[in-house]
């Protein structure tokens, strides 16, 4: 008894690590409707000073972003979300309802994305 036990007691932790290591730190990145999408920017403080990137004013009247996310610093960025491979800033990634479809380092390609859907 003890012995079947201990067997389905080590299945479930088994089963919980599985389903953990799943997961990936930006679930909360991913957009909540289909045929919408969600921006990740990543960018920088120049002299103290946030510049919101045109991408948020150009395509958020249009009805195709759930939301965005605005970071200032590329180093937390690549803590928060290590599995995005963030490699310099501006960057602007975009999310769909299952993952990241559209990571680039420019600006108009992300806006060209956008409105090309």
């Amino acid at each position: 008894m003890v012995r079947r036990m201990n067997i389905t007691f080590t299945i479930i932790m088994m089963l919980i690590l599985l389903i953990s290591c799943n997961k990936v730190s930006y679930n909360n990145l991913l957009s909540e409707e289909n045929d919408k999408y969600f921006i990740l920017y990543v960018g920088s403080s120049e002299d103290g000073h946030h510049k919101t990137p045109e991408i948020i004013n150009k395509i958020t009247d249009k009805g195709k972003i759930t939301g965005a996310t605005l970071m200032w610093s590329l180093e937390n960025a690549k803590k928060q979300y290590p599995e995005l491979e963030i490699e310099r800033s501006p960057a602007f990634l975009i999310f769909d309802t299952k993952g990241v479809v559209l990571k680039t380092y420019s600006e108009q390609e992300a806006i060209d994305f956008l409105f090309s859907r």
